[in-house]
């Protein structure tokens, strides 16, 4: 009887999963097939379907600001069965360079369609990040209704929602960023293994998107201050968590490497913004929306509280320390650009944001 059970129970949490996961993306996918309005894309889905158009065929990227190479990687496969199914199977080679010229030429042409099924892939990607945020408010112990506000919070937050929505990087970050924490945050189970692939995550969410770099801090504060282990295999974790990143990386970006002085005049290029200065108007305004008024107005009352558990020296929390710091490290690049820098910025900081709730 209990070996039953046992092996009914991963199945029951498998089936909820897997219709919670239904539910987030059915209605979203509909919305972006059948969009309500008329149909638009920014200059940032543009870039991103163009540079993966470009390493579809070989071609150097038209852009290095906004690489977004987890998407392109992700989509690579899916825009080959799309050129496959719209102009069928080429019999030979001749045939099969005839077809990706006219796949290029259209493509080219008028691109909103390739921009629909990378949306669908983004979309695809980023609603997990609901359930991954459940997983890890269970994780840190917290109640199963209190687990599912945050995991509505996530879903329903402004500015995720609307990355979620785009063919772009930033919702996909965000989302490899929980799966970061939530194989990190085992307590006394985690192992070198955890470390490093956690490190692999970290690296697919910042070759999804460099502005989740400032959160690398959550992750190496939780290993690095975890009171379960002892200094020497806390610092081995960090280095292996440090390694996996770097390694990964530079796999995920090619960019690096192949293209190094032009890719880093383009990250220098975004950062290096004029006129920039810090105003309190408009980093709330920032603030409001990238994470919308609900969060953004519980994000004080977290800190209060974090705070508060601070000051009781027999209670601290490694993750609430990490939380906090990273929090602080994430708010002062905002502040110092706060009137050139863009709400999706602070994306990352959603993580730090439920573990201090």
């Amino acid at each position: 009887m209990s070996s039953t059970s046992g092996s009914t129970a991963p199945s029951r949490a498998i089936f909820w999963y897997a219709a919670a996961y239904v539910l987030i993306f059915t209605p979203h996918l509909l919305a972006t097939i059948f969009p309500p309005t008329a149909f638009y894309y920014n200059l940032d889905e543009r870039i991103v379907v163009y540079s993966t158009i470009d390493r579809f065929f070989g071609l150097p990227s038209t852009c290095l600001m906004w690489p977004s190479t987890t998407i392109q990687l992700a989509s690579l496969p899916v825009y080959l069965l799309d050129m496959l199914i719209r102009l069928g199977c080429p019999r030979g080679a001749a045939a099969g360079l005839q077809e990706l010229a006219t796949y290029l030429s259209l493509a080219s042409r008028d691109p909103r369609h390739l921009v629909t099924i990378t949306r669908v892939i983004v979309l695809g990607i980023s609603s997990t990040a609901p359930l991954f945020a459940y997983n890890l408010a269970r994780r840190l112990q917290v109640s199963v209704w209190l687990a599912i506000s945050l995991a509505v919070l996530t879903a329903v937050n402004s500015g995720f929602l609307t990355q979620s929505l785009m063919a772009t990087g930033d919702a996909v970050a965000t989302s490899l960023l929980f799966v970061t924490l939530w194989i990190l945050c085992r307590e006394t189970q985690l192992s070198e293994r955890h470390a490093a692939l956690a490190g692999l995550t970290f690296a697919a969410a910042l070759a999804s998107k460099l502005t989740v770099a400032s959160a690398v801090l959550l992750p190496v504060l939780i290993l690095a201050c975890n009171p379960e282990f002892e200094l020497r295999r806390r610092l081995r974790l960090v280095f292996l968590f440090s390694i996996s990143v770097g390694f990964g990386f530079i796999a995920l970006v090619p960019f690096v490497w192949t293209d190094p002085t032009r890719y880093f005049k383009s990250v220098f290029g975004n950062l290096n913004q004029l006129d920039s200065h810090f105003t309190y108007s408009s980093f709330f305004t920032l603030l409001l929306q990238a994470h919308g008024i609900v969060i953004a107005f519980a994000l004080p009352i977290a800190i209060v509280g974090a705070a508060s558990v601070l000051r009781r020296r027999d209670s601290v929390s490694h993750y609430t320390l990490a939380a906090a710091t990273t929090l602080l490290v994430m708010i002062i690049p905002v502040a110092m650009h706060s009137s050139t820098a863009y709400p999706r910025y602070l994306l990352p900081m959603l993580p730090v944001m439920i573990i201090l709730v």
